[in-house]
């Protein structure tokens, strides 16, 4: 049998290389993990459609459509920008209300202006600021409210993110279209 002896260094290592948790912190981190867990299974029971921008294969099945666009990586996501525009043919539940939830990033680096149209209706103006250098970036979702009209006898709709004001569309990193009536 060997015997080990951990210096000072090698203990402060250990420390710093994993994650060492109280049993309280423990207990916290697992109901956190499964209060997420739950958050997601929620968000995915009302889903309708879910569009994963410049990965190609969603594309095609999404029919998407653009002008000046292209896909990126940020961070290992894909997504879509455009200086003119770009589209999807997403489908809808027109039994239910429904909602778009857009997934953007926070290291734009220039600020976007543009508008989001739901069959060339205009749905929402949306802006993403520059990302101010010493503020993390990341992700985050904007969710829209789409008007019962917009999805009344349709099977899909087409949603298109249109530059405006000189400036152009914000990189989309998700779209989701979702049951407005479902919990979440």
């Amino acid at each position: 049998m060997k015997t080990y002896i951990l210096g000072l260094a090698s203990l402060l290592w250990l420390a710093t290389s994993w994650n060492v948790f109280t049993p309280v912190q423990s207990k916290q981190r697992a109901a956190e993990t499964r209060a997420a867990q739950e958050k997601r299974r929620k968000l995915e029971a009302a889903t309708v459609a879910c569009v994963q921008p410049g990965l190609l294969q969603t594309e095609r099945e999404f029919n998407q459509r653009g002008e000046n666009s292209g896909p990126v990586l940020e961070q290992g996501r894909y997504g879509r920008r455009a200086k003119n525009w770009f589209s999807f043919d997403v489908p809808v539940d027109p039994a239910h209300p429904m909602s778009l939830m857009v997934t953007y990033s926070r290291g734009e680096a220039g600020n976007r202006t543009f508008e989001i149209q739901v069959d060339g209706v205009k749905l929402a103006e949306q802006a993403v600021a520059r990302r101010i250098p010493k503020k993390r970036s990341g992700f985050f979702d904007i969710e829209y409210k789409i008007p019962g009209e917009f999805v009344q006898g349709k099977e899909k709709d087409t949603v298109r993110f249109q530059a405006t004001k000189g400036n152009a569309v914000a990189a989309v990193y998700g779209i989701r279209l979702l049951r407005a009536d479902a919990r979440r």
